[in-house]
């Protein structure tokens, strides 16, 4: 498929995919995954999808809603239903081909691997994730300028996070594409081509301008967090009382079944005035 405009922007899960030209109709918007859980609407002639994680019938997964049908990653249980309808609209991508989805179109790997090559011999390799595809991909169909917004792979890897080994892949395509004569847009809060410091340099403002956006979103994530915990206090809270009154009834108004510690079992003549105690002579 040929490209429809001059720019596209590639888009990924983290905050600042908000920078990117959703409202631009001079831009194309390529999503990833279940992504269209949290996107506004795009109209079709703009949208693309990318699905390149396969799945496996019956696998077991880890989650409280059925996804043995389909990919592990979507939070949708009707992912690969979504998948399949917006096939029939616009370009879907998959890596391998799945009956449940027959509209989807096929990575051309071949051809990739191809126009990738290093040395225009040995097929190229290096494709460590879905956003690596996505670039490649906008490069071969001639681009002109490609954002990437919401897209950080910021982990080192050392705590088994996939990213360690991703980003360098991402940022071989960005060096790729402006080698190529393409721009290439990032936002200033991506750890995309960015260093703490320039080797010899001290002051880092890319690295600060990266803090400050972290701040601003653990803190909003933080207020989220603190917000559903009060939630949850006020919940305890109320369950607490109505236990405590279902306690007080079952104590007060209902039979003992002979635990002493319950209310007195209705036994006959239980309405007749028990007498007292005999207080000994004086």
């Amino acid at each position: 498929m040929s490209r429809r405009r001059e720019r596209v922007d590639i888009v990924g899960f983290t905050s600042h995919r908000s920078h990117s030209g959703f409202e631009n109709p001079d831009r194309e918007i390529w999503g990833l995954n279940d992504l269209y859980i949290d996107m506004p609407v795009i109209s079709n002639d703009r949208l693309r999808w990318f699905q390149i994680h396969d799945w496996n019938e019956g696998r077991p997964v880890e989650s409280a809603t059925d996804l043995t049908k389909g990919p592990v990653h979507p939070r949708d249980p009707s992912h690969v239903e979504w998948l399949s309808a917006q096939a029939k609209e616009i370009p879907v991508y998959f890596l391998n081909p799945r009956p449940e989805v027959p509209d989807a179109r096929l990575l051309d790997m071949d051809a990739m691997n191809a126009y990738f090559s290093l040395d225009g011999e040995t097929p190229f390799g290096y494709w460590t994730n879905t956003i690596s595809y996505m670039i490649g991909l906008a490069i071969m169909e001639g681009f002109k300028e490609i954002g990437v917004y919401g897209v950080d792979m910021m982990m080192g890897g050392g705590d088994g996070s996939e990213y360690g080994y991703q980003r360098p892949s991402c940022e071989f395509f960005l060096g790729w594409a402006r080698g190529a004569g393409i721009k290439v847009h990032l936002p200033a809060e991506s750890d995309l081509l960015k260093t703490a410091y320039a080797y010899g340099d001290t002051q880092g403002n890319d690295f600060r301008t990266k803090v400050k956006s972290m701040l601003t979103e653990y803190t909003s994530r933080l207020g989220q967090v603190r917000n559903q915990k009060q939630q949850m206090v006020m919940a305890e809270a109320e369950l607490t009382g109505a236990k405590n009154f279902g306690d007080w009834v079952t104590r007060s108004w209902m039979p003992g079944d002979g635990d002493k510690s319950l209310g007195r079992v209705p036994e006959p003549n239980a309405h007749k005035e028990v007498p007292g105690p005999v207080e000994p002579p004086l």
